[in-house]
């Protein structure tokens, strides 16, 4: 092999550019045109001063011909390269955009199910207590908010389906802070009076022991429709 093959043989297993591979190629090959120059000419031509000076003109043409050509390679592989981060920074920002639609998306379906929960309503839980703003509101109107609680809770735990659904049990603790307001100022409502009487013999008839006393089950008593007094 010649040395040139031998050199393209070791860049290319270097993985060195196409475009730095031609331009050694050319480099070794004005190389070797200007021994020959010098080897043709001889002895008294190569000290010829306008001799010496033409040779020096063509290798400096030439030379600077090969720069020209290799800065022109450069901004295509620094174009190359400019494009491979692009790419990835894009294939980045892609995911990351990916990542926030998803999670936004997820907060926003968590947000309408509590929406929904919300507006359907809940059932009062049996560790549920007034606020401290309920209870400044009950001290306020003359009512003991420790004493009223737990007949509040059982009254409305004792209430069956929709009708023991509310959105805001604070405000249905309020309603009832007002309703035994009136009571104690001696001007009973009539229709909160009925209503009471009424929501407490619904509680009684959903006691246990009534649901079996109604169905009629082995050995029970004749059916009946309210507890006896």
């Amino acid at each position: 092999m010649t040395p040139i093959a031998d050199m393209v043989e070791q860049m290319l297993a270097q993985a060195v550019p196409g475009e730095l591979i031609v331009l050694a190629i050319r480099t070794v090959e004005m190389r070797d045109a200007a021994s020959r120059d010098a080897q043709r000419d001889g002895v008294t031509r190569s000290n010829n001063p306008a001799a010496v000076r033409a040779r020096k003109y063509r290798q400096n043409l030439k030379q600077n011909q090969a720069n020209a050509e290799a800065n022109d390679a450069a901004p295509g592989r620094d174009a190359s390269r400019d494009a491979q981060r692009d790419g990835a920074a894009t294939r980045h920002n892609n995911l990351t955009s990916l990542s926030i639609t998803s999670e936004e998306a997820s907060k926003k379906k968590e947000i309408k199910k509590e929406g929904i929960a919300r507006a359907r309503g809940t059932r009062v839980s049996p560790d549920w207590k007034p606020t401290d703003a309920d209870r400044e509101f009950t001290l306020k109107r003359g009512v003991d908010p420790d004493e009223l609680l737990p007949e509040f809770l059982d009254f409305w735990m004792a209430v069956p389906g929709l009708r023991g659904i509310k959105l805001d049990w604070s405000a249905t603790w309020r309603n009832r802070v007002r309703q035994i307001q009136t009571f104690k100022k001696g001007k009973p409502n009539g229709v909160l009076a009925a209503q009471d009487r009424l929501n407490a013999k619904l509680a009684e008839f959903e006691r246990p022991d009534v649901l079996t006393e109604v169905r009629g089950g082995p050995g029970a008593p004749d059916v009946r429709l309210l507890p006896a007094r």
